[in-house]
This record gives C-alpha cells, sequence and structure tokens, in this order.
C-alpha cells in the first residue's frame, strides 16, 4: 500500500504533559507509554496513536494493572486521560497481532 508523507507513532495534545518513554511491554504484544506532569495542577490530555489497539490500561512502573478507579476513555487511535499534578503515568497500550 501507499503510506501517507509523514507520520507520527504517538503525539500528544497538551505541551504540559511530557511523554518520558516508549518501549515494548515485558509480556504480551504491547506498547508501554510513561507520561509526566510537572505542572502543579491536574491536566486532561489525548494521547494519539498512529496504530490500531485493542485495549489501553493503567499500569505501574513494574506494567502490573494499576488504579480501576481512574478513567481512560479511548476512542479509535485517540486516549483520553487526567493526569495529576507532578505526577507520573503509565499506560499499557495492547496492539492487535497481525
Amino acid at each position: 500500500g501507499k503510506l501517507p508523507e509523514q507520520g507520527s507513532f504517538l503525539s500528544i495534545d497538551t505541551p504540559e504533559v511530557v511523554v518520558t518513554a516508549v518501549k515494548k511491554a515485558h509480556e504480551g504484544n504491547a506498547v508501554i507509554v510513561r507520561l509526566f506532569n510537572p505542572t502543579s495542577g491536574m491536566v486532561r490530555s489525548t494521547l494519539s496513536c498512529g496504530f490500531d489497539s485493542k485495549s489501553v490500561e493503567l499500569v505501574n512502573m513494574l506494567e502490573q494493572p494499576g488504579s480501576r478507579s481512574q478513567r481512560i476513555e479511548q476512542q479509535g487511535r485517540n486516549i483520553g486521560f487526567d493526569i495529576g499534578a507532578k505526577k507520573i503515568q503509565t499506560l499499557r497500550i495492547e496492539i492487535y497481532d497481525r
């Protein structure tokens, strides 16, 4: 097929939130994305993926499931979430097998 002239693997819509790490998950067909909010307030942000994903969940630094109380919204290739002040947040994005 034909590829677009430009693209992005991941992009974030808010300059306040910093993507600090992107790596393959230890288990499964997933990508780990670590984010940091250096500001003194909560920030609502959307992470846009350049790939289709099955599911998204919050995990801890050891890639174990995290808080179920925090809401993550997945719409197509966009993942919406809140990140607290001075917080590090880790997302596990499950990718479709090819």
